[in-house]
């Protein structure tokens, strides 16, 4: 590593001695000294330096397909995750409207046994409020019957007293003329 050193300073020492160009900022050096030197700088570069330059650059290149494969892999974790959203979303949508479904079936089952019920309520309402009236209307009439028949006895009653009354009169009369 040393004699890498001291070729860049013999480097540094021909370009500051070497003639100007006029009118330039450029300058004469000794070609083959130059190429001498930078060989020897060359020859003089520890392997491992080359290595480790091989190194740096596959590592440029593991971090460059690092990155490509991690956006690739976010982008395809996007798109997943959109898609499981999406089906997720379309489940929803189809359990809501099942419920909804099944709510409006369970609400016109509903209705249609209510109105059953409440048809079959008037029905038995008729019925018994029928039943109910010509019991009634029977039973007045029996009540009617009733009353004439008591009041049939009651006159025929009424008459066969008035009879034995006269009858018993008749005979205390009879009585009191004998005597």
């Amino acid at each position: 590593m040393y004699r890498v050193f001291e070729a860049l300073d013999e480097l540094v020492t021909i370009v500051e001695e070497a003639r100007g160009v006029p009118m330039t900022s450029g300058c004469v050096v000794p070609r083959g000294d130059l190429l001498e030197l930078l060989d020897d700088i060359r020859d003089a570069i520890p392997r491992e330096l080359d290595d480790a330059q091989d190194v740096l650059d596959h590592r440029d290149s593991m971090i460059s397909k690092a990155q490509h494969e991690s956006e690739s892999g976010v982008g395809k974790a996007r798109e997943e995750s959109e898609r499981m959203l999406a089906e997720a979303r379309a489940e929803a949508e189809r359990m809501v409207a099942d419920a909804r479904a099944h709510a409006e079936r369970m609400v016109a089952e509903a209705e249609n046994e209510a109105e059953r019920v409440a048809a079959a309520g008037r029905h038995e309402y008729e019925d018994l409020t029928g039943r109910a009236r010509a019991e009634a209307d029977r039973m007045v009439q029996a009540g009617r019957a009733s009353y004439e028949r008591a009041v049939e006895d009651g006159r025929n009653e009424q008459h066969r007293l008035v009879q034995q009354t006269e009858v018993v009169q008749a005979a205390h009369a009879e009585s009191a003329r004998v005597l």
